[in-house]
């Protein structure tokens, strides 16, 4: 149970401050552009990890897979702050109307 606990705290970690950029952004900017900048960049990532998991261009070779899912990891938890800043400043939206 202990692992279970540090690895939560260790997402919640990861993932807080793109919880928070997402969420301010979504609450002070009207730019529906300058919102989707961050799920952009976290698109690109998961895009670039999985080129690089998968060789799709034939650049990487060797230990690079390893990289490659720790990447995908970090930017999987990154997104998922991404996902969660959305929702609440959905949610903050919808409660104000």
């Amino acid at each position: 149970m202990r692992d279970f606990l540090d690895t939560m705290m260790w997402f919640t970690l990861y993932s807080l401050p793109s919880f928070l950029i997402q969420l301010i952004i979504c609450l002070k900017i009207k730019n529906r552009y300058i919102r989707l900048a961050p799920a952009a960049v976290s698109v690109l990532g998961i895009l670039l990890g999985i080129d690089a998991y998968f060789n799709f261009t034939g650049l990487h070779h060797g230990w690079h897979e390893l990289g490659a899912a720790f990447i995908l990891i970090y930017v999987g938890i990154y997104t998922m702050g991404i996902a969660f800043g959305r929702l609440a400043a959905f949610i903050i939206k919808k409660k104000k109307k």
